[in-house]
C-alpha cells in the first residue's frame, strides 16, 4: 500500500503532465490550492529565478 505522501506525489505528478500535454503554464495543488509553474514553462524562462520551484529545470 502506497504512503499518503507517494500518493500526493503521484497526483501531482499527473497534474504536472496533464497541463503540460494542455500547454497550461500553471496547475494547481489540489492540497495547497497554490498555482504552480510547469517545468515546460519555467525552461522558457531560460534562467532560475531563486524561489525553489517544484518542477524547476535549473536546479
Amino acid at each position: 500500500m502506497a504512503s499518503d505522501s507517494e500518493e500526493d506525489y503521484k497526483k501531482i505528478m499527473a497534474l504536472h503532465k496533464k497541463a503540460i500535454e494542455n500547454n497550461q503554464d500553471i496547475y494547481v495543488d489540489p492540497e495547497t490550492g497554490y498555482k504552480v509553474f510547469t517545468a515546460k514553462f519555467l525552461l522558457e524562462r531560460e534562467s532560475c529565478c531563486g524561489c525553489g520551484c517544484r518542477h524547476c529545470p535549473y536546479e
